[in-house]
């Protein structure tokens, strides 16, 4: 709604012009008539006039005040009706060169009775003449009403051109800038490109010009490449580059990603793959060359190749530990039935007890597959890391050659930390295999454990260190030690300085990973030809050492496990797995209803005649359904019902998403009968609140 501001000492002023340019509802009648005289709009269509917001001020000063206020709201004044004569303050004159002042593009219109001075020579007073026209009073309402709506449509337009105006002249200023950008861009292309660019003269070879990246990958000065042919040079050292691109540039097929070999000045061998084609450089025509180093991408394909093969290994292994699991169960479960057993011989328990032994060490073999195929559940406990590393001693002496020495150092006792245990016993194996690589013709290596302390002076000396207690772990050897530049990149993935075929270049980047993850740092040191020390550090646990007591031997309480009737779905695939399960299960009181796989779980379901209080499913399946999967849909069903999965390892859980099924319970294999039937007791006697 256009704005228009009243400037008049007279009270009577103000009311004729708000009745003409704010009439009442009675009178739109006579000004649709107006408006129809103005816009040549038949008077039947009957058009709603333009309303105006009409303002009043009785001085000049007043006006210019309210003008101000205007513009810093972002609302204008279109237009203002000033009286000539407004005593005793401005005339209207001068109201007008103040109002012009501040608001140029203000249009205006002199309302007066007579005039003192010729209307010629007040035109002559004002620079915005074509903004200023005369009313005289007595005015005509029509008269009034058409010069509002010729200046404020005029104001309007002339606002949206400003604004157009404004929009083109940034447009030429941003593209004007961009052109100027664009040249400055083209003119320093050529030396600022990063991949290595040269020009040789088409006639006899020569480099023309040739870019920043080109020298650094033949490792010379500019002085030295320009006006000397590759040959000269001797840049190609498997065949001629030169003759070769001539040829194909005869031919009219520009050569395109050809692999050779570019020498640098100190002799070094890169791979490159070398684009040529024609260029016009005035009046001379060129050969333009590019090349791109490949050199480090070999490098990586040829350690992708060996992290495939590992990672082949990897998965043998978790494949091999997965099924090692289900069989494990087994034993484990019936060894169990058969020590429950009252009456059974001593000599007997005693074998037994030793079969169940032994299967714990094969559990624990099985982790170490997992631990190498990076498919383990991690499970962070209370540790004592001198016992738990010491188990190791075995296994490390056989890694290391008899012409190594092996020397153990520890302060005794050390507070305990929370970890993993085959986490830890993975960085102790990837440090010592570290550091007998770097013993090929024997020597030592040194483990340390120790209590240490660190104040805030102490933490900040050290990268990644905080103040505090830990626990640190120290592999030292004497060995060939490791350049200053190397050192950087050690923790890098892929990142090695074994031969190929000696090394992925993960070991290190492992034991990164592991121990960020217990929240502790790395620190390295390392001189060439004296050898290298990591150390590691894990945060103390904040809770004292339990007093070491002599115990009984925990016997579960079996009527505290016992069952009372409740309805299991039992669903495995692996036979004898879901035998002992069930067998387990059913002893303990419980009812149990087997099926092989998702499919037939569901046929189970719906035949049932009773609902299930139970699911207990193994993660991975045939037949198109996952443990998780079947959970979900019998939940849908009976939102209730109580769930455990079953697993080897835990990669399963990740892509199965079972880590999206809330309240579920997870059981891995292998298991003791004991922590079946307490994981299902716990289960079922949970409470649901909500």
């Amino acid at each position: 709604m256009p704005r228009i501001l009243i400037i008049d000492d007279n009270v009577a002023i103000h009311g004729d012009f708000r009745a003409i340019l704010q009439p009442a509802n009675a009178a739109d009648e006579a000004l649709r008539a107006a408006d129809a005289a103005l816009f040549a709009t038949p008077v039947t269509e009957k058009p709603t006039p333009i309303r105006f917001e009409v303002e009043s001020a009785f001085q000049g000063q007043e006006g210019l005040a309210a003008v101000q206020r205007a513009l810093a709201e972002g609302r204008p004044y279109a237009l203002a009706f000033v009286d000539m004569r407004m005593p005793p303050g401005w005339d209207g004159i001068e109201t007008i060169q103040q109002l012009w002042a501040v608001d140029p593009t203000l249009q205006i219109v002199i309302c007066t009775a007579y005039s003192q001075r010729p209307w010629a020579d007040t035109i002559r007073l004002f620079r915005n003449s074509d903004s200023l026209l005369i009313l005289k009073k007595p005015f005509d309402n029509i008269e009034v009403l058409q010069l509002a709506h010729a200046l404020t449509k005029k104001w309007e337009m002339a606002r949206r051109d400003r604004a157009r105006l404004a929009d083109l002249d940034a447009m030429v200023r941003e593209r004007t800038a961009e052109l100027r950008l664009s040249e400055d861009r083209f003119a320093k292309a050529f030396h600022a490109n990063p991949i290595p660019v040269s020009l040789q003269n088409f006639t006899d070879g020569r480099y023309v010009d040739v870019n920043d990246a080109f020298l650094r990958l033949v490792d010379r000065d500019r002085a030295a490449i320009l006006q000397h042919t590759p040959a000269e040079l001797g840049l190609w050292p498997a065949d001629d580059l030169w003759v070769e691109s001539l040829r194909s540039l005869a031919a009219s097929t520009p050569l395109r990603a050809h692999r050779t070999q570019l020498r640098t000045s100190t002799g070094q061998l890169r791979d490159v793959l070398v684009s040529i084609a024609h260029a016009g450089l005035g009046p001379q025509i060129c050969i333009l060359t590019s090349f791109e180093d490949i050199t480090d991408r070999l490098l990586l394909e040829r350690q992708l190749l060996q992290s495939q093969k590992m990672e082949a290994f990897g998965q043998l292994a978790a494949g091999v530990a997965h099924d090692f699991n289900n069989l494990l169960t087994v034993i484990q479960s019936y060894t169990g039935f058969v020590l429950d057993d009252t009456t059974l011989a001593a000599e007997h328990r005693e074998n037994l007890t030793q079969v169940s032994a032994a299967g714990d060490r094969a559990a624990a073999l099985t982790r170490q597959l997992l631990v190498f195929s990076r498919r383990q559940i991690t499970q962070a406990q209370p540790l004592d890391i001198v016992s738990t590393l010491a188990s190791l001693r075995d296994m490390l002496g056989r890694l290391i050659p008899e012409q190594i020495q092996l020397e153990w150092h520890s302060g005794d006792p050390l507070p305990l930390i929370l970890a993993d245990e085959a986490n830890l016993e993975q960085v102790l194996l990837n440090l010592v295999v570290n550091a007998r690589d770097a013993l090929p013709h024997g020597g030592r290596i040194v483990l340390d454990l120790r209590a240490v302390s660190l104040n805030q002076a102490e933490a900040a000396q050290r990268p990644g260190a905080r103040p505090g207690h830990f626990v640190r772990l120290s592999v030292a050897d004497n060995g060939t030690g490791m350049e200053p530049a190397v050192l950087p990149h050690i923790f890098e993935p892929f990142f090695t300085t074994k031969e190929v075929g000696k090394g992925t270049g993960l070991g290190l980047s492992t034991v990164y990973g592991i121990v960020r993850q217990h929240d502790g740092w790395v620190e390295v040191a390392s001189v060439p030809g004296q050898g290298t020390t990591f150390e590691i550090f894990f945060p103390v646990l904040q809770e004292p050492r339990p007093e070491s007591a002599p115990t009984e031997p925990l016997v579960p309480d079996q009527t505290a496990l016992a069952g009372r009737g409740e309805r299991l779905l039992l669903v495995e695939d692996e036979q004898h797995v879901r035998f002992a399960a069930n067998l387990i299960a059913t002893r303990a009181g419980y009812r149990v209803t087997e099926a092989v796989d998702g499919p037939s779980a569901l046929d189970a379901w719906t035949v049932a005649a009773e609902p299930f209080d139970l699911l207990l499913t193994d993660m991975m399946m045939p037949n198109g359904l996952t443990g998780a999967e079947l959970a979900e849909q019998l939940r849908l069903r009976q939102p209730t019902l109580k769930v455990i999965l079953t697993t080897g390892y835990s990669h399963e859980l990740l892509q199965q998403g079972a880590h999206q099924l809330p309240g579920a319970r997870l059981l891995l294999k292998p298991y003791a009968s004991e922590d079946l039937l307490k994981m299902i007791r716990e289960l079922l006697d949970e409470v649901v609140i909500g």
